[in-house]
């Protein structure tokens, strides 16, 4: 009888696959910290703010994602990420708001690191083509403008186990956001950026990520 639950036992242990050789999905959000350095320069040399904006800033996203195993060894996510961030000033014609949005779908080619029952690790590279929204208001002034253009992310993913098959997800990442120059509907930049040359959307950014996966 003892043998028999032994046997048991085992042949459950051997049926619950490693969470990177399955289907999975991930949800969840992030901080960011990261340099728009066009818009900053942009809003620090034409719009006069009692304070100049700092060219490192904290942004949020939220992010959604799938991963399909290609071997034991590779992996394909793909991958759609919302950030949002927003620069508040104060200057002589009143208070202003600079808030971007960027969409960043992505194509990630990951790497398995480590693929346990209870935990995963995979490093990944990749990017897509991106859009970029600046929403503007200042004065009399209420605008959008919009900039496009090649993104890449570089990415550190972790699962551990909550269960047999949900997992808290964690995530560091490096991104560089290559968007060209911003123009709202009638072919007009919102301003100068580095160099005199119209604002550029462009950007580089560091994060890190909190959500859960799935894995079928």
């Amino acid at each position: 009888m003892l043998l028999f639950l032994v046997m048991t036992m085992a042949g459950a242990a051997q049926a619950i696959k490693p969470p990177a050789s399955r289907i999975g999905i991930s949800a969840g959000m992030g901080v960011n910290y990261l340099t728009q350095r066009d818009l900053v320069d942009m809003i620090n040399g034409g719009y006069s703010p009692a304070k100049r904006v700092d060219e490192f800033h904290a942004a949020v996203d939220f992010f959604g994602s799938v991963v399909v195993p290609l071997s034991a060894d590779w992996a394909l996510r793909a991958e759609y990420a919302y950030l949002l961030n927003t620069y508040n000033i104060t200057a002589l014609l009143g208070p202003g708001e600079f808030t971007t949005v960027l969409h960043m779908p992505s194509l990630i080619v990951e790497y398995i690191l480590v693929d346990e029952e209870l935990y995963d690790v995979s490093g990944g590279l990749g990017g897509g083509y991106h859009v970029g929204v600046l929403n503007l208001k200042y004065s009399t002034i209420d605008d959008s403008y919009t900039a496009n253009g090649a993104g890449m992310v570089m990415m550190l993913n972790g699962n551990t186990a909550l269960g047999e098959d949900l997992f808290v997800h964690l995530a560091v990442s490096a991104r560089w956001e290559f968007l060209g120059e911003l123009r709202n509907a009638n072919d007009r930049s919102p301003g100068k950026g580095a160099g005199g040359d119209p604002v550029k959307l462009g950007s580089f950014g560091v994060g890190a990520r909190i959500g859960v996966s799935y894995y079928f």
